[in-house]
C-alpha cells in the first residue's frame, strides 16, 4: 500500500544518488538507478539505513550489482527493525512517526459511571446489562421499583456492578436526586442514557386526546430537557461526558397515528443538536439513536390497542421484522464509548432499513 502511495510522486529509473541516506556525507553514483517503491519508502521514512552506513563516492569503487546487493541486504535487516519497532509498542505503527509511541486505542468504557433513565424495562434495561458488562457503574432509574430492583439483581448475579433509585423524569426535583445519587454512590457521571418515554395513543389528531399528549410532551420533552440539564451541570464538574437520547423515525418522519407521539420525537431530535452544539468545545458528546420498531412495552400497547399487529409494523420495514432491545444497546453503547470520540449531534438510525427507503 505504501509504496504504491510513493510511486506517484518518483519517476521511474531514479538516479539512486538523489536520495543519500541523511545520516552520510556522501551520496551513491549518479549512474546507479534502482525501482522506486524502496526508494520511495526509504524517501518517506518507512525503511532506514544505519547512521553509520557510508556510501561510495565514485563508480569505481565498487561494482552497481555489489551495491544493490549491499542496498537490499540493509533494506531487509531494517525492515526487520521496523516490524520489531511496530509490534514492541503493541500494535505495527511507523517508527518515523514521532507520536507513535504515546498513541493509544481508543477502548470501550471502563470504571465510568451512567445513568440510564426507563432502565428497568425494554431498551434501558438491555443498555444497563450491556454497559454493565464492559465495567461501567449504572445507576437505573424508572417508575416501578419491583422491575428495577429485578434488573439490578440480574446484573449483579453477571458480576456488574449497579443500583436502582426510583424516579420520574417528569418530576425536575427527582431528576436533580437522580443525578446527585449517582454522585454519591459513586463519586461522579461520565455517561447518560435518557431513555424514558412513553406514547399513550394511536389516533388521528383531530382524534387525539389533547390530555394525552400533554402527558406525552410531560415525559418525552420536558423529562429528557430535565435529565440533559442535570447531567450536563454534573458532567462539566468532571470535565466532560457523553449523553446518548432515545429519539425514533416518529422523529424524523411522519407516522399515521401517531402525530403528537411524532412531535415529541422531534423535539427530542431538536434538544439533541442543539445540545450537541452548545458543548462541542467543552468536551460532552450528545447524540440520540432512533429506533425503528423494537418489540418493547409500548409497541406491544399499539397491539394490546388494535391499531397494529406485529406482522404490520414488521411489513414497514425493509429488513421485514421487528428490532429487539439488543440492536438497539449495541449502538447507544457505542455513541457512548470513546470508540465515537468524533460524534456529536448524530443521529444514528437502527430501524432495519425504514430510513433508507
Amino acid at each position: 500500500m505504501f509504496n504504491a502511495i510513493f510511486m506517484r510522486s518518483i519517476p521511474p529509473q531514479t538516479p539512486f544518488a538523489e536520495f543519500s541516506h541523511p545520516g552520510t556525507k556522501e551520496k551513491a553514483p549518479a549512474d546507479l538507478t534502482v525501482s522506486p517503491p524502496p526508494i520511495a519508502a526509504w524517501r518517506a521514512g518507512f525503511i532506514r539505513l544505519p547512521a553509520c552506513t557510508t556510501l561510495p563516492s565514485t563508480a569505481a569503487s565498487i561494482d552497481a550489482a555489489s551495491l544493490r546487493l549491499a542496498y537490499f541486504a540493509r533494506r531487509v535487516a531494517s525492515f526487520a527493525s521496523y516490524i520489531w519497532a511496530g509490534f514492541s509498542q503493541n500494535g505495527l505503527m511507523l517508527p518515523s512517526d514521532p507520536e507513535a509511541a504515546n498513541r493509544k486505542e481508543p477502548r470501550i468504557m471502563t470504571q465510568k459511571v451512567a445513568v440510564i433513565t426507563g432502565g428497568a424495562t425494554g431498551i434501558g434495561r438491555s443498555t444497563a446489562m450491556l454497559l454493565a458488562s464492559k465495567g461501567i457503574k449504572v445507576v437505573i432509574s424508572g417508575r416501578r421499583e419491583a422491575a428495577g430492583q429485578k434488573a439490578i439483581e440480574e446484573i449483579h448475579a453477571l458480576g456488574g456492578d449497579a443500583a436502582f433509585i426510583a424516579a420520574d423524569v417528569d418530576n425536575e426535583t427527582q431528576v436533580s436526586q437522580l443525578i446527585g445519587f449517582a454522585v454519591k454512590k459513586y463519586g461522579r457521571l461520565d455517561l447518560a442514557v435518557n431513555n424514558a418515554g412513553i406514547s399513550n395513543e394511536t389516533k388521528t389528531i383531530g382524534d387525539s386526546d389533547p390530555a394525552k399528549f400533554q402527558a406525552m410532551l410531560q415525559t418525552n420533552v420536558m423529562g429528557v430537557y430535565l435529565c440533559m440539564k442535570y447531567e450536563i451541570q454534573q458532567m462539566l464538574k468532571n470535565g466532560g461526558g457523553s449523553i446518548v437520547n432515545l429519539a425514533s423515525i416518529a422523529g424524523l418522519n411522519g407516522i399515521p397515528y401517531a402525530g403528537p407521539y411524532a412531535a415529541t420525537k422531534h423535539a427530542v431530535v431538536g434538544l439533541t443538536k442543539s445540545g450537541a452544539l452548545d458543548y462541542a468545545t467543552q468536551n460532552i458528546r450528545i447524540n440520540a439513536v432512533a429506533p425503528g420498531a423494537i418489540k418493547t412495552d409500548i409497541i406491544a400497547g399499539s397491539i394490546t390497542q388494535g391499531q397494529y399487529d406485529e406482522a404490520t409494523i414488521s411489513a414497514m420495514h425493509p429488513m421485514a421484522r421487528m428490532g429487539n432491545p439488543e440492536d438497539i444497546a449495541h449502538g447507544i453503547a457505542w455513541l457512548l464509548s470513546d470508540e465515537a470520540s468524533f460524534v456529536t449531534g448524530h443521529i444514528l438510525n437502527i430501524d432495519g432499513g425504514f430510513q433508507a427507503k
